[in-house]
């Protein structure tokens, strides 16, 4: 993860690209406050790394899901047969 750096007077906050191009100094323009010292250096975030990785929950698949699945897929091939009669059993060659 790329390093952030905040100013401590205005709270700005900078990723390390940023902060290298303006020297890792604050500044000072029409976004910080009236007062704003000129040469303020940024300091780094630091982040706590004990914190575990939040994850989605899986999507859970139930045998009753499944069924109504299954049954919305009987009634859309039915909709989907000619003239209202039953499509012809396929017969095995021998």
């Amino acid at each position: 993860m790329a390093g952030k750096y905040e100013c401590p007077e205005c709270g700005r906050r900078f990723i390390e690209q940023g902060a290298e191009k303006i020297g890792f100094k604050c500044p000072n323009d029409e976004h910080c406050p009236d007062g704003h010292p000129e040469d303020v250096e940024l300091t780094a975030i630091k982040f706590e790394q004990d914190q575990p990785i939040r994850r989605k929950p899986t999507l859970k698949r139930t045998a009753a899901a499944a069924k109504r699945r299954r049954a919305a897929e009987k009634v859309e091939s039915e909709d989907t047969e000619t003239d209202g009669k039953k499509a012809p059993a396929k017969t095995k060659k021998s």
